[in-house]
């Protein structure tokens, strides 16, 4: 409020400007911050702060062609500035010119080789090109991003011989994160580890029925089992040292329902849909849509669609007056294994990159995803197919924010590969 108050007597105040765009940033109202930092950039054209942090907030906004020529502009104004380096590493990544990112992230590690965040954009770089040995040596610096504390006791499991020992793995990141590394926990039990995990509560009642695990804890849990090693879900492939796909366990159904869900008719082809992830997830903004995205999909005749989705965007149905259209199931869910149970009885999953993208394929079932022009790392580049999910087609944006061609090519799939029900 008081540098609003100082715009107002003085609205050519640069200090006010630039740091109302910071805050317009930080609360994820893109635009906006943009439109401030413009207004600062021109009134201190020369300022190479300034230049990166509106390339940020275009980058955000998807503004990705401006935002890499305020990069160059801050780098050529201060060449010892790291950050506009690395921004203008993302923005590559972002276009999908990866060896651009990488040239970019390699030159701002010339200028500080430790630098945490500059390693942790060149991991997903890495990862989105299938260096696995790069990326995932890289994806270990998020444990010292913003000061992070990986919040767990010592000793951390590094690859050490597990006969006979216990560990407890530690969920990190989001839900479909968990889901997608807890593929790990029955290697590990082969290995002769008696295998516990820690993962958040909505994940509690599915993991138990995991095949190799002893046993599994909510983290809102303080009660922990006492166990020879700790783990990171997320750190398993670089504890491993794995390198190439081929020694990614991919089984093609390692998470299983516990029950039969009720929900559905006896009969028909089923087609479970959801169009949301997690609202918190910085990047949520481009890998959701909307349901009136998946309308294409819904006049395909012939098909019963069940909605997976929850939280707010479940509103949609009833906002859209899209009853008959699809059955809201979400709304009977108390957790991931009353999703699972759902899921079971499914034929065909179409989805955005979410959690039940991750549950549907970890189960076997066949998946459908649609991902946005700029995919998340585990995706990569130009493959239909996922080394992760031997069950999973990948639909991708041609362009960012065309949701119209994914949606169209999976309702042509559809009626051409599945028999309808009459």
């Amino acid at each position: 409020r008081s540098y609003l108050s100082v715009l107002r007597h003085r609205p050519e105040d640069v200090r006010a400007l630039h740091l109302l765009g910071l805050c317009a940033q930080q609360t994820r109202h893109y635009e906006t911050a943009v439109t401030f930092l413009k207004r600062a950039v021109a009134l201190t054209p020369d300022d190479a702060q300034l230049h990166n942090n509106l390339a940020a907030a275009m980058r955000e906004s998807g503004a990705l062609e401006e935002g890499l020529e305020h990069c160059r502009r801050a780098h050529a104004l201060s060449e010892t500035l790291i950050w506009p380096l690395i921004n203008m590493g993302v923005i590559h990544r972002d276009r999908g010119e990866i060896d651009k990112a990488l040239s970019a992230f390699d030159r701002a590690l010339a200028l500080t080789p430790d630098h945490a965040d500059a390693l942790w954009e060149r991991a997903l770089a890495k990862l989105l090109k299938g260096d696995l040995k790069g990326g995932f040596a890289d994806y270990e610096s998020r444990l010292r991003r913003h000061g992070q504390q990986t919040g767990i006791p010592e000793p951390l499991w590094r690859g050490e011989s597990l006969a006979g020992r216990s560990i407890l793995l530690h969920a990190e990141q989001g839900l479909g994160d968990t889901i997608q590394y807890a593929r790990f926990a029955p290697l590990l039990a082969s290995m002769g580890a008696e295998v516990y995990l820690r993962v958040p509560e909505p994940l509690v009642h599915l993991l138990k029925c995991m095949d190799g695990v002893t046993g599994v804890v909510s983290k809102a849990s303080l009660d922990t089992p006492p166990v020879d090693f700790h783990g990171l879900l997320m750190s398993l492939p670089y504890a491993m040292g794995i390198v190439d796909f081929s020694e990614i366990p991919s089984p093609t159904n390692y998470l299983r329902s516990s029950a039969s869900s009720g929900v559905l008719p006896a009969s028909g082809f089923t087609v479970g849909v959801a169009w949301a992830g997690n609202p918190s997830h910085r990047n949520d903004r481009n890998r959701s849509m909307a349901l009136a995205d998946l309308f294409p999909l819904l006049a395909t005749s012939g098909y019963r669609f069940v909605s997976l989705q929850v939280g707010k965007p479940r509103e949609q149905i009833t906002q859209l007056a899209a009853e008959g259209l699809i059955l809201d199931a979400g709304r009977s869910f108390r957790d991931f294994a009353d999703t699972a149970d759902l899921i079971a009885k499914l034929d065909l999953v179409v989805t955005v990159d979410s959690a039940p993208a991750h549950l549907a394929a970890a189960m076997g079932k066949p998946v459908w995803l649609l991902l946005p022009h700029a995919p998340d790392w585990r995706w990569m580049l130009g493959r239909t197919d996922s080394p992760w999910y031997p069950s999973m087609r990948l639909y991708r944006q041609p362009v960012p924010g065309d949701w119209k061609s994914p949606v169209a090519a999976c309702a042509t799939d559809l009626v051409r590969e599945f028999r309808r029900t009459d």
